[in-house]
């Protein structure tokens, strides 16, 4: 503990008191001992310690808990931690930590909780992590990991949380990832993973939290996916995916995000997403879909309705004019024509509209309806007639047309 002390320059703690005193080691700050003074806990989050993690820590048999998150660490993490055979739980992350992560921590064979988030840590996600059989939560983002992850992870049968988002990892995500049926978030977003979607994620049934977004993924959406009950958050933006949107995803009833905006989508949209009584966002924008299905206007709950830089074609349904909670609605920059729907003046809570880039004639009163309306574009249409004067102040894009009295 000494060493500890001087190595993280103790005497600049925001707060140390009793350590290096006679006081009992229990009674120093952040320090637990069991009924016979051994050290059983140190958390020390937020303290503003800094420098090195010391070897002597792995000295700490008896230690049942280590939280170090949120300081200024540095240097790497000492190899010696694999020998705390009792550690439950293991906090380093919001530091400055890096090289590689060591492997002995695969020797933890009591930790249910890793954290190492949010350093600087390099190379690759050791394979031996996958000996931990009794972790429940791991996080390992914000890193500069790279390399594959390993398979060896879906050996993990009681973890509940995965974390690897904002990392360099590269290759295919394992299929064996599909074995962690006690999983309820999976996040690998903003690396560099390619290749497809594994359908065997479409058996983690107690999933609620799937964002795969930000990589260089590519083929279909696997329809295995509607297969998870219990999703309520789906994000595969910003990749290479292709083909149509399985219509298998209209049985995700306990869905409330759904993000598939910036990939290579195509085809219809598919009416099945209107059974998504719980959706409340739906982003599909930069695809090349067709076609506004009138079932969308089933959402109920739907607060943000994002299909611009598409392909769709055709009129604007009126039935979107259902979606009471709407507070933004964005169809620029596709195909749509006809006239604007008067029906969108029952919009009560719209804030943004945007239909610009569209072949959609004629503006009708009822958008005057709209009182919260702060942003309104209507540019590049052949529009034709006046803008309602209450909008006035609150639009553009309207190519010159007057205010109506």
């Amino acid at each position: 503990m000494v060493s500890f002390y001087n190595a993280t320059s103790g005497e600049g703690w925001l707060n140390n008191s009793g350590w290096l005193s006679s006081a009992p080691i229990g009674q120093w700050y952040g320090v637990t001992t069991d009924a016979d003074s051994r050290v059983i806990s140190i958390e020390l989050d937020s303290n503003q310690l800094r420098g090195p993690i010391p070897s002597e820590l792995g000295n700490l048999a008896n230690l049942l808990e280590l939280d170090l998150s949120d300081n200024g660490l540095s240097g790497p993490i000492p190899s010696e931690l694999g020998n705390l055979a009792n550690l439950s739980s293991l906090d380093l992350s919001d530091n400055g930590l890096g090289r590689a992560i060591p492997p002995e921590l695969g020797n933890l064979a009591n930790l249910s909780e890793l954290d190492l988030s949010d350093n600087g840590l390099g190379g690759a996600i050791p394979p031996e992590l996958g000996n931990l059989a009794n972790l429940s939560s791991l996080d390992l983002s914000d890193n500069g990991l790279g390399r594959p992850i390993p398979s060896e992870l879906g050996n993990l049968a009681n973890l509940s949380e995965l974390d690897l988002g904002f990392n360099g990892l590269s290759g295919p995500i394992p299929p064996e990832l599909g074995n962690l049926a006690n999983l309820s978030s999976l996040s690998l977003s903003n690396n560099g993973l390619g290749g497809a979607i594994p359908p065997e994620l479409g058996n983690l049934a107690n999933l609620s939290s799937l964002r795969l977004w930000g990589n260089g993924l590519s083929g279909p959406i696997p329809p295995e996916l509607g297969n998870l009950a219990n999703l309520s958050s789906l994000d595969l933006s910003d990749n290479g995916l292709s083909g149509p949107i399985p219509p298998e995803l209209g049985n995700l009833a306990n869905l409330s995000s759904l993000d598939l905006s910036g990939n290579q989508l195509s085809g219809p949209i598919p009416p099945e997403l209107g059974n998504l009584a719980k959706l409340t966002w739906l982003t599909l924008y930069n695809n090349q879909l067709s076609g506004i299905p009138p079932e969308l206007g089933n959402l109920a709950k739907l607060r943000w309705l994002h299909l611009g830089n598409n392909g769709l074609s055709g009129p604007i349904p009126p039935e979107l004019g259902n979606l009471a909670n709407l507070s933004s609605l964005y169809l620029a920059d596709n195909g749509l024509s006809g006239p604007i729907p008067p029906e969108l003046g029952n919009l009560a809570k719209l804030t943004s509209l945007d239909l610009s880039g569209n072949q959609l004639s004629g503006i009708p009163p009822e958008l005057g309806n709209l009182a919260k309306l702060t942003s309104l574009d209507l540019g590049d249409n052949p529009l034709s007639g006046c803008v309602p004067g209450s909008l006035q102040g609150h639009i553009s894009g309207t190519g010159g047309l007057p205010y109506c009295p």
